[in-house]
């Protein structure tokens, strides 16, 4: 459900769907409409989201005249058996959202979306048949505003979920404003999500939550020398729940600096405060949690630099150093890239991670390593292999795809993968092949 949405009948003027609530930096993650959840049912018994077989369905998107946009869809879900470690069955769904967007002024919009999820049939049986009992229903409502000259946007919004009958209804709003000129770059957000709030269809990170985000950076352009832009920022998050209980703040200052050749550097303090909503052990080694309600509080430096994006080597590193929970706390992590025009594109993602730790956890190494290959042979014709490592899961990952094109938006994919247990050699491989034809 992490990976971004690649089923074509999804992403055509998905805009219009994706671009209701908000997912910038700092804020809690709020979406009340994610198509990566149609296919997938919660299984509250092994504690995983399951596929769903799609039976079919239909959407149909446009303009209704110069400024009003619609969009509708609906999709069907087949029952399933639910794994041997489940009981029972997995019902069949329907997922259907209706969205319509209208302009006013020059470069805002009023937004207005309705989405429904519909059970047909019970965890007890595969019979299709309507469950009046078990649903789940979203209502938004949106204004997005920019000033013509952009230098002031921003968003207003309120979502209302509604449960089964037996459950109250929940709810999400915010207040976003951005103000962007040449020198001055700030933000401030507001937002509040009740204590049960949670979609089937769409997305979060949290709630039970009330947050205020103030960024504020200021950034001057040097005449001379190699330095192109100078910018000073400073971003202070702060966190209550909705029982009025300050439980987390974030907190960020330093400098940013953009130089002539495109490359960059970043500087900056952090300090923050993580109160825990569940038990935590900070090792990842399953040794000892800390309990829920545990406030740790912590402060460390970070930098970044970024290499000249222009050529066809590229790399980026960066670096965490400073304290974690009772300890100490080393991070570095990077980029490197390198590409032949236009034939090759090879990659590393790697990171390196150091907590130290008194007794029981000590000294805790993590090292993860992502090599990628992406090969055109032809302008028809791709190769992508990429390869994950993970100490922490002791996991070992491979995913190898041939694309051909052989119409237009009509493709071929032969797909492997392979996924192994390093510690226990334990591993699953599939082989596919796909068929994606236009008509």
């Amino acid at each position: 459900m992490v990976y971004p949405e690649n089923r074509f009948f999804f992403i055509e003027n998905s805009d219009l769907f994706a671009g209701f609530g908000d997912e910038s930096w700092g804020n809690p993650v709020i979406r009340p409409f994610y198509s990566r959840r149609i296919g997938l049912t919660y299984d509250a018994a092994s504690g995983n989201f399951l596929p769903s077989r799609i039976l079919g369905g239909g959407r149909i998107s446009g303009k209704c005249t110069n400024t009003l946009r619609f969009g509708a869809m609906s999709m069907f879900t087949q029952t399933g058996k639910a794994p041997v470690d489940s009981l029972g069955y997995i019902p069949a769904q329907n997922y259907s959202v209706v969205a319509v967007q209208q302009k006013v002024f020059s470069r805002s919009n009023f937004s207005a979306m309705v989405v429904n999820r519909q059970a047909f049939g019970t965890t007890q049986g595969k019979e299709f048949r309507f469950n009046p009992n078990d649903y789940n229903r979203m209502t938004a409502l949106e204004y997005n505003f920019a000033t013509p000259n952009d230098k002031i946007s921003g968003k207003a919004y309120y979502h209302l979920e509604i449960k089964d009958q037996h459950r109250p209804t929940e709810y999400a709003r915010a207040f976003l404003l951005n103000h962007n000129t040449r020198h001055w770059r700030n933000n401030f957000h507001f937002t509040q999500v009740s204590d049960n709030y949670n979609p089937d269809v769409g997305l979060i990170s949290r709630n039970n939550v009330q947050d205020i985000n103030v960024h504020l950076a200021y950034s001057f352009y040097p005449k001379k020398g190699f330095i192109n832009q100078f910018e000073i920022l400073s971003n202070q998050q702060s966190f209550w729940n909705n029982q009025n209980q300050y439980t987390d703040y974030f907190n960020i200052s330093g400098i940013h600096t953009i130089h002539k050749n495109t490359t960059g550097f970043w500087l900056v303090y952090i300090w923050e405060k993580n109160t825990l909503r569940e038990p935590f052990d900070p090792s990842f080694k399953n040794i000892l949690k800390l309990d829920s309600g545990f406030a740790g509080r912590f402060g460390y430096w970070r930098f970044s630099y970024q290499g000249d994006t222009r050529k066809e080597f590229y790399w980026q590193v960066s670096g965490d150093f400073g304290t974690y929970y009772q300890g100490t706390q080393t991070k570095f992590d990077g980029v490197v890239r390198y590409r032949i025009q236009p034939y090759v594109n090879v990659g590393l993602n790697w990171n390196y991670v150091n907590y130290n730790m008194p007794e029981p956890y000590n000294q805790v190494n993590i090292v993860y390593l992502g090599p990628r290959a992406d090969i055109t042979f032809h302008r028809n014709l791709y190769w992508t292999t990429m390869v994950q490592y993970n100490t922490m899961f002791e996991n070992l990952n491979l995913f190898s795809r041939l694309q051909w094109r052989f119409r237009p938006l009509s493709d071929l994919f032969i797909i492997y993968a392979n996924n192994t247990n390093t510690a226990e050699r334990h591993y699953n491989q599939n082989l596919s092949i796909k068929v994606s034809v236009w008509l």
